[in-house]
């Protein structure tokens, strides 16, 4: 495809998002399934401080009282005081009830007005005007205007929680939220300061190896002969990877993670009960089958090998065996799109191995190392078929759809792969097949074939739970389960859009302040440190752990800088991969977003949710380093960075 046809896409492109941009935040302005909150009328959103702001809340009764004194001079002819509450409000004048809204909680995003001239109420003089707010799934929230009285909703109004005495001012519900458990921690930059003497010597012997590398004349070959190759390279990560796993297996309590005993009580489940549980079963039942199912063999074979105590500890040999196959399958992706560059190889594959996200996620049992997995290959064989076309065939294409099945009999995230896997089987078939009067046939074959085999592998337990529970994918937040809860914030607005730095100092639980101090917390740290009291005991060592984000500044620029380059050159970047790999990191940043809509709770912003696409952050993450790598002086302070955020991630979560 030439320039000007890439430019014709990329408007089609543009205008699609414009309009789905505009149809969202439409459809966030009325869906009250939607707790997203837009100042209206000059006046701003407004709740009560923060108690237990990380704790999980169940279905309650939350209720909270805001007022302002106010002086009238003149009554106006009309006094209309327009309401948006969150969920439910009842207007006082003076302690007379003016008015109130319907007992429908959901009918909270359409505007309430009530008439403060009601019954006569409103004279010259001092009043209080007194606003009860309850919400059950978040926190009471409310905004209000009264343009003739010039009186407005911001931070000059009191509140008092309905079970708490005393009033005190009112916070925006735009504003920060404490961290009380993060904010304990010591913060990240003193951490780094606090071993200088480990990353100096680090960086400044890379740094000067570097240079002297690039200067050595052929008489000196032996000097770069002891240098590894790309391959090499990945031998000796995947040794660093073994010694961690084979350090931290039985080291780590078995409790820590991600609701790792609901994990282990779904394999118990399957024992005990001989099926398959349902969503209603148990706190963690809502999660697809197929990891409990590959462990559920290996429980039982160490319980009778070791005993019922020390058999979960094993249990993570799954996922230890994912991350370091993760490594693997990051080299390769990078070796067919760099085929003649070393070096993009070796940065890529440590990128992509070595990631937080992959590293500490792979520490503890759960199922999204597996899905990842299985996604990660699905990438490789689809950059391969990008790169050698010859490699079309239906055998691969039925490889293609019976590891998606697994992929999602996995973990529902998997479908994220397929939006970029189907434009990239459109782009081969239609670009690159001939004869012509062939492509949309053998394109309609392919497609036949991948989406049969998956919905043969996975599609059972799909059907299985639209007919007992009245749809496919059921998750962890749909109350259906019996389980009703929210956390904080409860609620989105434009700011947690647009706040970040937060995570550079105090990462733990940042998630609480935005949807990017989420992502690099948990992208470049464990963000939530395994759900585990961080306090009472840190299992990884926080200096070095802590340093990694701010080394971090360095592939977080690498890839902003990738992303952009290959978003400049589409029909360059689309011919080997470069741009699956963009468009598949967009997918689930999307997706993140959109779940960060829909279910407004701090934990539900997890970089772990692209897991999948830890090839595509190696490829992008390569390309951007070829950018920043151009002159040699560059390059050593590149790789000497990355060196130190090598050594900070495998010293920061090596269990002493």
């Amino acid at each position: 495809m030439n320039t000007r046809g890439w430019i014709i896409v990329y408007a089609v492109i543009a205008l699609l998002a414009v309009a789905i941009i505009a149809l969202k935040i439409h459809g966030a302005r009325i869906n009250p399934k939607v707790a997203m909150l837009f100042p209206e009328g000059g006046a701003q959103w407004i709740r009560t401080p923060n108690h237990d702001a990380l704790r999980l809340h169940w279905d309650e009764d939350n209720t909270a009282g805001f007022r302002i004194r106010f002086t009238v001079k003149d009554v106006p002819a009309q006094a209309t005081l327009t309401v948006h509450p969150f969920r439910k409000v009842a207007v006082y004048l003076d302690g007379n009830l003016i008015g109130q809204t319907s007992d429908t909680l959901e009918e909270w995003k359409k505007p309430y007005e009530f008439d403060l001239r009601k019954s006569s109420a409103l004279t010259p003089g001092e009043h209080e005007l007194f606003l009860s707010v309850l919400n059950r799934m978040g926190p009471p929230v409310v905004l209000a205007y009264c343009d003739a009285l010039n009186l407005r909703t911001d931070a000059s109004w009191e509140c008092k929680d309905g079970d708490r005495d005393g009033w005190r001012g009112a916070v925006l519900a735009s504003a920060r939220i404490p961290n009380p458990i993060g904010e304990q921690i010591i913060r990240s930059d003193k951490a780094l300061f606090r071993q200088w003497k480990v990353f100096l010597p680090v960086f400044l012997i890379v740094f000067c190896w570097t240079i002297a590398y690039r200067r050595v004349n052929d008489e000196s070959r032996w000097f770069k002969r002891i240098v590894p190759s790309a391959s090499g390279f990945r031998w000796l990560l995947l040794s660093a990877w073994a010694l961690l796993a084979a350090n931290n297996i039985a080291k780590l309590p078995f409790a820590f993670g991600f609701d790792v005993p609901q994990h282990l009580e779904y394999i118990e489940f399957m024992l005990r009960k001989r099926s398959i549980p349902y969503a209603t079963n148990g706190w963690q039942m809502f999660q697809s089958p197929f990891y409990y199912m590959v462990s559920l063999p290996l429980y039982v074979a160490f319980c009778d090998v070791l005993s019922v105590v020390k058999a979960p500890y094993a249990l993570r040999i799954v996922p230890l065996i994912c991350g370091a196959m993760q490594i693997e399958l990051c080299y390769r992706a990078l070796r067919r799109v760099y085929p003649a560059r070393q070096d993009l190889q070796a940065i890529g594959t440590l990128l992509g191995g070595f990631v937080p996200m992959n590293v500490y996620q792979s520490q503890y049992m759960g199922n999204e190392p597996l899905a990842a997995v299985l996604s990660s290959v699905v990438v490789v064989m689809a950059i391969t078929l990008l790169t050698k076309p010859e490699f079309w065939s239906n055998k691969r294409f039925a490889v293609i759809g019976l590891l998606t099945g697994l992929a999602l009999l996995t973990k529902v995230s998997a479908l994220l792969v397929y939006g970029p896997l189907v434009l990239l089987i459109l782009y081969v078939g239609l670009i690159r097949l001939k004869p012509l009067a062939t492509r949309f046939r053998d394109i309609g074959v392919a497609f036949t074939i991948i989406f049969s085999m998956a919905f043969a592998v996975c599609g059972w337990y799909y059907i299985r739970n639209w007919i007992h529970l009245g749809a496919p994918f059921v998750g962890g937040w749909d109350p259906g389960r019996g389980y009703a809860w929210w956390q904080e914030p409860g609620y989105r607005t434009t700011s947690q859009f647009l706040r970040f730095g937060d995570s550079l100092f105090y990462p733990f639980f940042a998630a609480i302040h935005g949807i990017w101090d989420g992502l690099y917390s948990t992208l470049w740290i464990d963000g939530y440190d395994g759900c585990a009291e961080i306090l009472a005991r840190p299992f990884w060592n926080f200096d070095f752990a802590l340093a990694c984000l701010w080394f971090s500044l360095l592939p977080t620029a690498a890839l902003i800088v990738g992303s952009t380059s290959i978003a400049a050159r589409p029909a360059a970047t689309a011919q080997n991969g470069q741009l699956f790999c963009a468009v598949y990191l967009c997918t689930c940043l999307a997706a993140i977003l959109m779940m960060m809509l829909e279910v407004p709770s701090y934990s539900t912003i997890k970089a772990t949710y692209a897991l999948g696409a830890l090839c595509c952050l190696a490829v992008v993450g390569a390309h951007g380093f070829d950018y920043l790598t151009r002159t040699s002086i560059s390059r050593a302070i590149v790789y000497g960075v990355m060196a130190c955020w090598f050594v900070s991630i495998f010293t920061g979560y090596f269990v002493l």
